[in-house]
C-alpha cells in the first residue's frame, strides 16, 4: 500500500497559479491548477510517466519539482516528442 499527501482532491482541484512561459513567439500567461504533494503520488494514484521522470526520493524537502500532465504540456506548447529520449 501507498500513502500520500495531498492539497486537493485530484479532479476537483481548487488552488490557481499564474504560470509565464514563452512558447517559442511570445510571452504567454496560463492559469494553471495545481496540487502540492509529496514523492509517492505518482505509486498511490498509480499515473503513468510518458515522459521525464518522476518526482526524487528528496522532493518531500526539496521545493521546485514539478509534474506537469499532457494538457498543460500542449498547453505551454511543449510536444511530446521534445520530451520522449530514445
Amino acid at each position: 500500500m501507498n500513502i500520500t499527501i495531498l492539497t486537493d482532491i485530484p479532479g476537483g482541484i481548487t488552488w490557481i497559479t499564474t504560470a509565464n512561459y514563452w512558447n517559442g513567439k511570445e510571452m504567454k500567461s496560463a492559469n494553471i491548477p495545481f496540487l502540492l504533494t509529496n514523492k509517492d503520488f505518482n505509486k498511490t494514484f498509480k499515473t503513468e510517466i510518458i515522459a521525464g521522470t518522476d518526482f526524487s526520493e528528496q522532493a518531500d524537502s526539496v521545493v521546485g519539482e514539478y509534474l506537469i500532465n499532457e494538457t498543460a504540456a500542449k498547453q505551454f506548447g511543449l510536444a511530446y516528442a521534445y520530451f520522449v529520449q530514445n
